[in-house]
């Protein structure tokens, strides 16, 4: 995540709503390992731990894999994204194992089955009603975009890294915040992913 980065704010308001539920206090970085739901995917989360209890999962982010990456690729990212908030930030990925991360209904699949049994699965969120965002990086962040009609829940808004394939994105109905990145890895067309978001 060292590229060059372009920021494009499909609606500001996604950013306003982020940053003002965040609860800024210092702690420590907390990952937990990697879990599995069965016929779901992987996913892994991050807090600090500096909040009390009742306000360590203000808001929980959750961010999907890009292409050939794993829950194990992103600690930087999360932990930045929770770092001195009180944002739990959950890396997921619909198909592990698989290189290709498309699926916008097994994303829907996994991203439901973690919010009907978040108090179970991430003890910082439990009893805690967060604001939700989705989103994803490169395939996972079209995926996200794709799987919103098929969310029994509506999300504070969707967050983009350089979600592709993007050339005709769909409309999102919920404020959204995408960044696209100067340079692609994967043999990722910089026109289907980074500059389409913004045509």
């Amino acid at each position: 995540f060292s590229h060059t980065r372009t920021m494009h704010v499909g609606t500001f308001q996604m950013l306003l709503v982020l940053v003002g539920t965040a609860t800024i206090v210092t702690g420590k970085m907390v990952g937990s390992d990697v879990m599995t739901l069965p016929k779901k995917g992987q996913i892994r989360y991050f807090y600090d731990d500096g909040h009390v209890d009742e306000h360590a999962c203000g808001s929980l982010v959750v961010l999907g894999v890009g292409t050939a990456m794993t829950v194990n690729d992103y600690e930087d990212l999360a932990s930045r994204i929770s770092w001195n908030n009180d944002i739990v930030t959950v890396v997921s990925d619909h198909a592990p194992n698989w290189i290709a991360k498309t699926s916008h209904k097994a994303y829907a699949d996994l991203t439901v089955a973690l919010i009907k049994n978040l108090d179970d699965l991430i003890p910082p969120c439990k009893s805690s009603s967060p604001s939700i965002f989705i989103g994803g990086h490169s395939s996972s962040g079209m995926a996200a975009v794709m799987a919103l009609p098929l969310l029994d829940f509506v999300p504070s808004g969707f967050i983009g890294f350089d979600p592709f394939n993007f050339n005709s994105p769909p409309s999102i109905s919920i404020p959204a915040m995408v960044w696209g990145f100067s340079d692609t890895t994967c043999a990722v067309d910089v026109d289907k992913a980074a500059k389409a978001a913004y045509q």
